[in-house]
C-alpha cells in the first residue's frame, strides 16, 4: 500500500509538471504568436506602398484583428474579463453605454449634411469666428450677441483639421483652410457634446431620483429629434444644455450629498458656481441657473448637523465663493467683457429688444408657452405628457431634489414663454430636466404598482412573480416612449445622409453646363466652379426671355421657396427642365429653366474680322447696343476664333475713350471671367465672351469710342496686331 501510495504521489507529481509546463508553454506561445504578429503588421504598414492599395489595406485588416485577438487571450487580460463578466454591475452599466452608443451614433451620422452649403442660419457666427482667430491670432470677437466660449473652444478643433488637412496635402497655411472640410470637425465636436449630455443626464437622474431614473431620462433624450437634430450644427444650443448640466452636478452634490468638512463645502460652492459662470458664458439665457445655485447653497446649510458655524454664515460665505466662481467662469468664457463692457451690454440689450419687442418674421408667437408645448407634443408626446405628471409630482412633493429641479425647469419655460421670438433650439437647455421629469414619473408610478401588488393579500404567488422582474416593466415603457422620437430621429438623419435640393441642382448644373456658360441665379443660391460664368441676385423675371437669350444665359435659376414669382410671369419661360423638391431630403425648392440658348455661331453679331497675335484670334464679331445709360452696364459680347491654341492666359481690356482717347470707362477682366483661361482654348473654337462694360454716372453724355484688346497680365504686353480694335460708337445718355 505504501509503495502504490508513493506511486499516486509521482504520478500526480508527474501530471502537476506537465500540466505546468503545458500552461507555461502556451503562455509563451501566445506572447511569442502576438509579438510576431505586431512585427509583421509594423513591416506591412510601412511597406504597404509596394502593394496594390487594396491588397495593403486587406492584409493590414486581418493583422490587425490576429494581433487584438491574440492580445485578448492572454492570462493577465482573461483575468480582468473574468472579473467583469463576475461584476453585479455589468448588465446596468452594458444598458447605460449602450443608450450612450445609441444617442452618439444618432447625432454623428449625417454630419456632412448640405455640404458646402449652410442651411442653419447661425453657425456661421461661431465656426468663422473660430477660424478667424486662428488665423489671425486676434481673440477679440467685437460681437457679443453670443457668449464666446464655445467659440474660443472651436479654436483648437480649428487648430487640429489644419494639421489633418495639411497631412492630407489639403493646406499649407490656415488661409487655405476650407469651411466645407472644417464644419465637419465643428459639427463633430458639437456632436460629441451632446453625447455627453446623454451620459450626464444619466449621471444626474442616478443622483436625483436613482439609477433607473437616469437611465430612463438618458434614453429618451439620446433619442429625442431636436436633441439629436441639434446636435448635427457648430452653434451654441448644444454646448449650453452640455454645460447647464455639467452645473448641476456640484449643486446635486450640495444639495443631497453635501460633504462634511466646512472646507470641502466651500470647494464645492466655487466650483458650482465657476460652472454656472461658464454655462452663462455658452448662452446667456441659461443665467437663471443662479437660482438653483441658492436653492442647493439653502440646502446644503440646513443639512449641517451641529453646525460649528451658523447656518446663514454658511449661506453667505457659500453665496461669496459661489459668485466668485460665476465671475471666473464667466471671464475664462468671455474674457472681453470688461474690456468691451459697452459692446457687450448694448448686444445683449439688442437680443432682449428682437425678444420681446421687434420680433423675427416667421418665427412669432402670441401665446409661446403653447407653441414650445405643441412642439414638446410633435417631438415626443408620451414623454411631454409624462413630464408634464412628473412636474406636478414635483409640486406635491416638494423634496429637496424636487425643487432644485423646479427651480430651473419652471423658470426656464417661463423666461422662454415670456417673449414674442420662438425658437425651439432654445429649449434645448430644457430637454434634459423635462426627460428627467417624465422617467422620474414613470418610475413613481412603477413602484407604486409594484408596492400595491406586492401588499395584496390576495395574490402573493403574484406579488412574488413579479417583484423580481421590475425591468420588464421599465423595458415595456422605455420601448413605449421611445419608438415615435427614435423613429422620426432616425428618418431626419437619413435625410441629413442624402444629398439636399441645392447639392441636387449644383450637380445638374455642373453636368449640363458647357464650361464658360452664363448661368443666372436668382438669390445666388448655388455655389457654382469658376468654369461658369455667374450672375443674378434679383428674380428671374426682372427681364424678359429674350433678354437672358441675347445676353447668352444658358440656365436660369430659380428658388420657389423665396421667389415672388407669379405664375402668369413665369408662362413666357416655359416649363423647367428640372426641379428639385423636398419629397424626401432637404433644402429649397429649386426650378431650373433653359433659354434655349445653343450653339454660339448662330448668334446674330456686327461682323469684325480683326485679329490679335499674328493671327492666332481673329474677333469673328461683336454686339453691343450702341448706347448706355450712365451708371449702368454696357452689354458688350465678343465672339472669338481660335486659329490655333494658346499656351498663356491673357486678359481682355475694354476701353471707352472720347475723342482724344481719354479713357471714361474700363474693364481688364480674363476672358469669359476667368471662367476659360484662353490657355485652355482649342484651335477651330468660336467662344462667346461677354465683356459687360459698367459705366460711372459722372460719364458725361456724349458719343464715345469702344475699344478692346488682350494683354499678357505678368508684363502688361499687348497681344494687338495693330493696335486696340474698335467696336464702333456708343451714345451715353
Amino acid at each position: 500500500m505504501e509503495e502504490q501510495h508513493i506511486a499516486d504521489m509521482a504520478k500526480d507529481r508527474t501530471v502537476t509538471t506537465a500540466s505546468r509546463w503545458s500552461r507555461v508553454n502556451r503562455v509563451t506561445l501566445l506572447r511569442v504568436l502576438s509579438g510576431l504578429i505586431g512585427a509583421l503588421l509594423f513591416v506591412v504598414f510601412v511597406t504597404r506602398g509596394a502593394f496594390p492599395a487594396s491588397a495593403a489595406s486587406l492584409v493590414v485588416g486581418l493583422l490587425v484583428v490576429a494581433l487584438a485577438a491574440t492580445i485578448a487571450v492572454q492570462p493577465p487580460i482573461v483575468r480582468v474579463w473574468r472579473r467583469v463578466v463576475a461584476w453585479p454591475g455589468l448588465g446596468h452599466t452594458a444598458l447605460v453605454a449602450g443608450v450612450v452608443a445609441i444617442g452618439s451614433v444618432l447625432r454623428f451620422w449625417g454630419l456632412r449634411f448640405g455640404l458646402p452649403y449652410l442651411d442653419h442660419p447661425d453657425e456661421w457666427a461661431v465656426a468663422d469666428r473660430a477660424v478667424a482667430m486662428l488665423q489671425t491670432a486676434d481673440y477679440n470677437p467685437r460681437s457679443f450677441i453670443y457668449p464666446t466660449l464655445y467659440t474660443y473652444l472651436q479654436v483648437p478643433v480649428a487648430g487640429m483639421h489644419f494639421i489633418a488637412g495639411v497631412g492630407a496635402g489639403l493646406y499649407e497655411t490656415v488661409d487655405d483652410i476650407d469651411p466645407a472640410h472644417y464644419y465637419v470637425w465643428g459639427r463633430g465636436f458639437t456632436a460629441l457634446l451632446g453625447s455627453a449630455t446623454v451620459l450626464l443626464t444619466y449621471v444626474l437622474g442616478r443622483l436625483w431620483y436613482g439609477p433607473m431614473v437616469g437611465l430612463l431620462a438618458a434614453l429618451f433624450l439620446a433619442v429625442y429629434p431636436s436633441a439629436v437634430g441639434d446636435a448635427h450644427y457648430i452653434t451654441t444650443d448644444t454646448p449650453s444644455m452640455f454645460f447647464t448640466l455639467l452645473a448641476f452636478l456640484p449643486m446635486v452634490w450640495m444639495a443631497l450629498r453635501p460633504p462634511e468638512r466646512h472646507t470641502d463645502r466651500l470647494a464645492l460652492t466655487l466650483i458650482a458656481g465657476f460652472c454656472v459662470g461658464l454655462a452663462m458664458a455658452t448662452k446667456y439665457n441659461v443665467v437663471v441657473l443662479i437660482v438653483p445655485l441658492l436653492v442647493a447653497l439653502v440646502a446644503m446649510a440646513r443639512s449641517q448637523r451641529a453646525p460649528k458655524h451658523p447656518r446663514y454664515t454658511t449661506v453667505l460665505v457659500g453665496s461669496t465663493c459661489s459668485f466668485v466662481g460665476v465671475a471666473l467662469g464667466f471671464t475664462l468664457g468671455t474674457p472681453f467683457w470688461i474690456s468691451e463692457l459697452p459692446n457687450v451690454l448694448n448686444d445683449v440689450a439688442s437680443v432682449l429688444v428682437h425678444y420681446r419687442f421687434t420680433g423675427h418674421p416667421g418665427a412669432e408667437s402670441s401665446q409661446s408657452a403653447l407653441f414650445y408645448w405643441g412642439a414638446f407634443l410633435n417631438e415626443s408626446a408620451l414623454v411631454a405628457w409624462a413630464g408634464f405628471g412628473g412636474l406636478v409630482l414635483a409640486f406635491v412633493r416638494r423634496r429637496t431634489a424636487d425643487v432644485l429641479l423646479l427651480s430651473f425647469a419652471v423658470l426656464y419655460f417661463i423666461q422662454m414663454s415670456g417673449v414674442t421670438v420662438v425658437f425651439f433650439r432654445n429649449a434645448m437647455p430644457f430637454l434634459p430636466f423635462l426627460c428627467l421629469l417624465a422617467a422620474m414619473a414613470v418610475m413613481t408610478l412603477i413602484d407604486a404598482y409594484q408596492v400595491r401588488v406586492s401588499a395584496s393579500p390576495e395574490s402573493p404567488k403574484r406579488a412574488i412573480a413579479f417583484s423580481p422582474h421590475p425591468v420588464v416593466l421599465v423595458a415595456l415603457f422605455a420601448v413605449l416612449f421611445s419608438i415615435q422620437p427614435f423613429s422620426r430621429a432616425v428618418y431626419e438623419d437619413w435625410l441629413r445622409a442624402r444629398p439636399t435640393t441645392r447639392i441636387l441642382a449644383t450637380e445638374w448644373v455642373e453636368q449640363n453646363a458647357p464650361d464658360g456658360s452664363r448661368i443666372w441665379l436668382e438669390d445666388q443660391t448655388l455655389i457654382l466652379s469658376d468654369r461658369l460664368q455667374v450672375q443674378g441676385g434679383q428674380p428671374m423675371t426682372s427681364n424678359p426671355l429674350e433678354w437672358y437669350q441675347e445676353n447668352g444665359f444658358r440656365y436660369l435659376v430659380v428658388n420657389d421657396d423665396v421667389a415672388a414669382n407669379a405664375p402668369e410671369q413665369l408662362a413666357p419661360f416655359g416649363e423647367p427642365v428640372a426641379e428639385f423638391v423636398r419629397d424626401d431630403r432637404y433644402g429649397p425648392l429649386l426650378s431650373i429653366y433653359a433659354t434655349g440658348v445653343g450653339d454660339v455661331a448662330d448668334d446674330e453679331r456686327t461682323p469684325s474680322g480683326a485679329t490679335l497675335g499674328g493671327g492666332t484670334l481673329v474677333l469673328d464679331g461683336y454686339r453691343h447696343a450702341g448706347e448706355v445709360q450712365a451708371g449702368t452696364a454696357l452689354q458688350l459680347a465678343l465672339y472669338w476664333q481660335v486659329t490655333k491654341s494658346l499656351t498663356q492666359d491673357y486678359v481682355v481690356y475694354v476701353h471707352l475713350v472720347d475723342d482724344e482717347d481719354t479713357k471714361v470707362a474700363q474693364r481688364d477682366v480674363p476672358p469669359l471671367n476667368g471662367s476659360r483661361p484662353t490657355s485652355s482654348w482649342q484651335a477651330g473654337e468660336l467662344i462667346r465672351d461677354d465683356q459687360d462694360l459698367p459705366v460711372s454716372g459722372e460719364v458725361a453724355p456724349g458719343t464715345y469710342r469702344l475699344l478692346v484688346g488682350m494683354y499678357d497680365p505678368q508684363t502688361l504686353t499687348p497681344l494687338n496686331d495693330a493696335g486696340p480694335i474698335e467696336l464702333g460708337k456708343v451714345v451715353v445718355r
